[in-house]
């Protein structure tokens, strides 16, 4: 709820924090992807706490290292700085800005997601079988 709060009411929120037009546009546009960020923070979240409860706890932790670590931070520090002569066949631009690692982190966190999910299946069906 609070993150589809923050999607509908971002420019709102924006312009609480600058009263100039260009700054309140860029954090506008951060917005939406903090709200997106949000909403599958939720989901990993829940699902990584029902995979504790279960015993589960070293295939999250990679799921974690590879999506958030690697995947999110990386990502961001690849699109924001770099290493563009060497990846010159990129289908992207660099975007020299806050959004680059909001965006690769919000991808990481619905990679991330979608992986607890599918994890946390695996282990029900398991569960359900042995009953």
């Amino acid at each position: 709820c609070v993150a589809s709060a923050l999607w509908l009411l971002r420019s709102q929120v924006a312009a609480l924090y600058s009263p100039f037009a260009a700054v309140q546009a860029m954090a506008s546009g951060l917005l939406a992807w903090v709200a997106l960020y949000h909403a599958a923070d939720a989901v990993q979240t829940l699902a990584a706490f029902v995979l504790r409860c279960w015993g589960v706890t070293v295939r999250p932790l990679l799921i974690f290292t590879l999506s958030l670590w690697i995947g999110g931070l990386g990502g961001g520090y690849l699109w924001a700085y770099g290493w563009e002569s060497r990846f010159s066949a990129l289908p992207w631009t660099l975007r020299t800005e806050p959004s680059s690692f909001w965006i690769a982190a919000a991808i990481a966190l619905i990679l991330a997601g979608v992986a607890l999910l599918a994890l946390l299946r695996s282990v029900l069906q398991r569960w359900r079988e042995s009953l």
